[in-house]
Order: C-alpha cells, then structure tokens, then sequence
C-alpha cells in the first residue's frame, strides 16, 4: 500500500494531523510559548487546589495573558533571583564564603 503523506502516521495525533493541514495551507504554526523558532518545548503539570487556580486564572485575565503565559512569567521572576544571582552580598568565613541572596557556596 503506498504511503499517503497527506496524513499523519498512526499515532501522531490530531496536533500533528492540524499542523500538517495548516502547513499545507500556507499559514504555518507559531509557538505562543516565548520559545525561539526551533527551541522544543516541554509541558510541566502542577496539582494545585481549584481555589489556587481559579485565582490564577482571575489573575492572568486581569494582567490580560493566558494563564500559561502567567505562571511562565511568574515562575520565571520567581527562579532569576536565585539562578542570576550576582552574588552582591557575601558572607565571608575563613574556610568559605556565601551569598546572603541565593545562600549559594561561593569558594570550594
């Protein structure tokens, strides 16, 4: 049986079935996640309880984003502190020393 490449191979799914038919179409498929053209993306799944997220979600439409691009946004601002730490404030002992920031190890 020749191979129809108008379709999708069993198992790729409807996302990849639309992507196909859009890129056929000429219109192409643009990821809304802030990534570069090319850059994967991976999905994260965090349980919280309803009242958690139904204040999230209010959150975001009042900050006029998708709830997605909140908690990105949020996570981020939350993770630069501590992983683009610039180390200001020090804690010197004679055997090391520690940023009073992020409370990383500065000397071995």
């Amino acid at each position: 049986m020749p191979k129809n490449d108008a379709y999708p191979e069993p198992g790729e799914g409807v996302l990849a079935a639309a992507a196909a038919a859009l890129d056929e179409a000429g219109t192409g498929v643009s990821s809304p996640t802030g990534a570069a053209p090319g850059e994967g993306t991976v999905q994260v799944i965090v349980r919280v309880p309803a009242a958690t997220r139904d204040r999230w979600k209010e959150a975001a439409e009042k900050s006029g984003v998708s709830m997605s691009e909140f908690v990105r946004a949020s996570t981020d601002d939350r993770a630069a502190p501590i992983l683009d730490c610039p180390h200001r404030s020090r804690r010197v002992y004679p055997w090391a020393q520690f940023c009073n920031d992020c409370g990383a190890r500065l000397t071995p």
